[in-house]
């Protein structure tokens, strides 16, 4: 038998156009790219379950190190889930999620659960930062 599973969830901008574009130049952050796939009981009796997914290529914190767009300020973004647990799967890129509670870093097959109210942000684990990191290793 042929091992069924979801496909990659494909970048589209709630920020405007909706040309066949493949998205690389969009901003899409963890909160811009979270969309509900299904959802079963009801949060005010606090059972149920809530399945997302989300596409994102850009995090949710600045860092001074990226040049700012002239059109778009540079912003921190931070999310809480009053409804419940949160629990994420990264598939392809690892990411460094910074909580009340402390920093985690999620690389894809790990899984990373953050309790109900807690406040985080999400940002990605850039290839080109552990290069610099291997180099600087090598160069000590």
């Amino acid at each position: 038998p042929n091992p069924m599973r979801w496909g990659a969830t494909p970048l589209h901008s709630s920020k405007g156009s909706n040309d066949d574009d493949d998205g690389d130049d969009i901003g899409i952050n963890f909160v811009e790219g979270i969309h509900t796939l299904l959802g079963s009981g009801d949060p005010m009796c606090k059972s149920g379950i809530g399945i997302y997914v989300y596409a994102c290529n850009t995090d949710m914190s600045s860092s001074g190190e990226k040049e700012e767009d002239a059109n778009e300020a540079k912003r921190d973004m931070h999310m809480y889930n009053s409804d419940g647990d949160f629990l994420i799967v990264p598939q392809q890129m690892g990411l460094w999620i910074q909580t009340e509670l402390g920093l985690m870093t999620v690389m894809p097959g790990e899984i990373c659960v953050i309790p109900r109210g807690v406040v985080f942000t999400v940002n990605l684990i850039h290839n080109d930062t552990e290069e610099e990191e291997e180099e600087e290793e090598e160069e000590e």
